[in-house]
């Protein structure tokens, strides 16, 4: 079959320039559309639950069926809301349109060099900013205690609470690990509460590997791909 032919099959015929302008999709079809939106900012982490819960072994795997129950849930929550908007706005309401008219929030964007950016989000100019941050080390400390201490260079937002600045500062010298993890544990409901961030995303990074590529993984922190890697013989 040839390649036009094909293509024309899966995706339909293509459609004039001239026309495009006209060409409107049914709620039904526009649905879909909107879709891929609500699986990447809802669902992306789905999986990495069911591997967590995969390592934990049999008890782990028994909350399998009530988290897809769950999942599914949120999911048909969020395509409900998108019904709702499409019928709202039928010529079309993005995100900003819609917190605009419902909530009274007014938006305005400010795109700059990256590091421009950094210098303005120290000295506190913005209300508002997307930031994004790696662990450098497998522990909780580096992320409760580097992003959210009220004396950190790295609490970006100038996050403060007094009582999570102590339990942090009591995790740094505790030595039972398990107190320690408690520690972290209740700061982190504190913090969660107090909702000084708002998470949108957990990047997930693939790459293709020829066969004789030994020993490359990518680790869920920062450190250099290549370190163990070698090429078989």
């Amino acid at each position: 079959m040839p390649l036009f032919r094909l293509r024309s099959l899966l995706l339909g015929s293509p459609l004039p320039t001239a026309g495009l302008g006209f060409e409107k999709l049914s709620k039904f079809k526009a649905l879909a559309t909107f879709a891929p939106d609500a699986l990447s900012s809802i669902a992306y982490a789905n999986q990495e639950i069911f591997l967590g819960l995969a390592v934990a072994g049999a008890a782990g795997l028994g909350y399998t069926f009530t988290l897809g129950v769950v999942i599914t849930i949120i999911l048909a929550i969020v395509a409900f809301s998108y019904l709702q908007t499409i019928h709202e706005y039928p010529s079309g309401g993005g995100s900003y349109i819609v917190a605009k008219e419902n909530l009274g929030v007014t938006v305005e964007l400010s795109q700059e060099e990256f590091g421009l950016f950094l210098r303005d989000v120290d000295e506190g100019n913005f209300q508002m900013f997307d930031l994004g941050w790696i662990a450098d080390y497998v522990d909780a400390q580096n992320f409760l205690d580097i992003k959210f201490h009220s004396a950190s260079a790295n609490n970006e937002t100038g996050y403060t609470n007094a009582e999570v600045d102590a339990l942090l500062e009591e995790a740094r010298t505790e030595q039972d690990g398990a107190k320690r993890l408690e520690l972290y544990q209740q700061t982190e409901e504190i913090i969660v509460q107090d909702a000084p961030w708002i998470p949108l995303y957990h990047g997930k990074s693939n790459a293709l590997i020829k066969p004789y590529i030994q020993d490359y993984f990518i680790a869920p922190f920062v450190i250099p791909n290549l370190r163990y890697v070698s090429i078989a013989p």
